[in-house]
């Protein structure tokens, strides 16, 4: 995969990925937890 030499681009990459891997993480620890009802 070819990375397009712009900073915009770079940039909505890396917060796309952030924003991913922050989402795996939230789901991995709400997993964790018990089942809070209400």
């Amino acid at each position: 995969m070819v990375l397009i030499p712009d900073s915009r681009e770079e940039t909505r990459l890396r917060y796309e990925q952030a924003r991913r891997v922050t989402e795996q993480t939230r789901k991995q620890a709400l997993a964790r937890l018990p089942q809070v009802s209400g």
